[in-house]
């Protein structure tokens, strides 16, 4: 027997609120997109242990990715066994994305889940996703769980309290360098928390302690590199390089994106405020995102963003090899005149 869903007011949860909802009777469905692999993973687990211990116990699993077959789709999910029994659909997208004839079949699931509960796991998050009108959609009738990338600033306070969780004690300095280690890695993070906290016994673990048993996995890319200059981080924005260059990087791949975000901010700046929004929206920048754009704004004025600009010109010359100078070195000489304030930022002048 199939139920018909009541038409609800679309409920968007983030990771910390999903526990308080999950004590009450499940909805019929409920989508996880998530940009940290880590905290996707422990909000489907709680949708799973909650739908166990509510009696759904079978659970179907699906994976979705180009091609796949929704007609067999619908075949398995309404077919019932010789024994009832409520049911955990659990779809699993490859991409944050979803065809018409995926939204109609998923959509007719929400409506009429029957003694049902559909999990759908999307493997992103961001406003223009959020926004958009497939997860509109899919989302009338169904709980969104929107876990967006945890920011390089609030890290260490998200450290700090899986530690404690787990009953780890680090004194300053070796939760410190514990993030160092890890930062970025959100995943790598836990598991690392997890073994100290059962190599320690409970006792206190020092730096040193922490060096000899966590290995370096902090996770570099050309994001984390953009973001440490747009914040103005030059420690940390010479780490990263260090490390991309350590990983085999070609500074040529990476320079595309580098310069197109200068070019964006510059824009930016020269643009009345109350322009700004719209250029933000026009170019995918979403709200977390805008935070940094706003920090290199209030380091500098337009003035300097555009010289910044004019500067793109030498830095492909010399990574292409059609200029004197080293790649690496001029990468990051022109990743500091962005990262200081202009009176620090004129030591590397090109």
């Amino acid at each position: 027997m199939y139920r018909l869903q009541p038409r609800q007011t679309p409920m968007r949860l983030s990771h910390e609120q999903l526990s308080t909802q999950l004590k009450q009777p499940l909805r019929a469905g409920y989508v996880i997109a998530s940009a940290e692999p880590l905290l996707g993973q422990e909000a489907a687990d709680a949708v799973r242990a909650a739908a166990r211990a509510q009696g759904y116990t079978e659970r179907l699993i699906f994976d979705v990715e180009s091609g796949f077959d929704w007609n067999d789709w619908r075949m398995q999910t309404r077919s019932l066994g010789l024994f009832a029994t409520r049911r955990l659909i659990e779809v699993r997208l490859a991409a944050a994305k979803l065809s018409q004839e995926a939204l109609d079949t998923l959509g007719e699931q929400l409506r009429e889940p029957g003694d049902d509960v559909l999990l759908i796991l999307v493997p992103d998050h961001n406003r223009k996703l959020e926004e958009s009108a497939w997860m509109r959609s899919l989302t009338e009738h169904a709980v969104l769980i929107a876990i967006a990338q945890l920011r390089a600033s609030d890290f260490p306070a998200w450290l700090r309290e899986r530690t404690q969780r787990a009953g780890l004690r680090l004194d300053a300095e070796a939760l410190k360098l514990l993030g160092a280690r890890v930062e970025g890695n959100l995943l790598a993070a836990q598991q690392e928390v997890d073994k100290l906290a059962l190599l320690a016994g409970g006792q206190s673990l020092s730096d040193e302690q922490v060096a000899e048993l966590v290995a370096d996995s902090a996770r570099f890319g050309v994001f984390a590199l953009m973001d440490a200059a747009l914040l103005g981080q030059a420690l940390r924005l010479r780490r990263v390089l260090a490390g991309l260059r350590g990983e085999g990087q070609n500074a040529v791949e990476l320079a595309p994106y580098l310069m197109s975000q200068l070019l964006l901010l510059a824009r930016i700046a020269e643009a009345p405020p109350a322009q700004r929004a719209g250029l933000y929206a026009r170019n995918g920048v979403w709200e977390a995102r805008q935070r940094l754009f706003q920090e290199a704004l209030r380091r500098a004025p337009a003035a300097e963003w555009q010289q910044r600009a004019l500067e793109c010109a030498r830095l492909d010359a010399v990574l292409k090899g059609r200029a004197n100078g080293d790649p690496w070195l001029e990468l990051e000489r022109w990743l500091l005149r962005i990262a200081l304030p202009p009176a620090q930022s004129r030591r590397f002048a090109a």
